[in-house]
């Protein structure tokens, strides 16, 4: 998984990964020096290069997962919007694309 590995290599002002999470209040699990949360990692990767590759465009704002279930959740997580059905997804969506339209 040559994301993964880009990812983990990669300097954020001169901190690795789980030391540039760890600074915005995001800690990863770790069990003996060994992460044991990778799916979240492997979506920041996954976004990242996303990202680069222009994909997903300079300024979005992206949702990242990054859990896998092995934590329980720290509640610190403060969700933009809750959409209670499907009706309000299908209302978001157009106030997205109409937004994205005007952009």
């Amino acid at each position: 998984m040559p994301e993964f590995g880009r990812l983990m290599d990669y300097r954020f002002n001169g901190l690795d990964i789980i030391e540039a999470l760890a600074g915005q209040g995001i800690n990863v699990s770790m069990l003996d020096g060994a992460i044991v949360e990778k799916t979240g990692l492997i979506a920041v990767a996954g976004t990242l290069k996303a990202i680069d590759s222009g994909f997903i465009p300079e300024g979005s704002r992206v949702l990242c997962n990054l859990t896998s279930a092995y934590s329980l959740a720290d509640s610190k997580a403060v969700p933009e919007r809750t959409i209670n059905s499907v009706e309000e997804v299908m209302e978001y969506s157009r106030v997205i694309m109409e937004r994205n339209h005007h952009a």
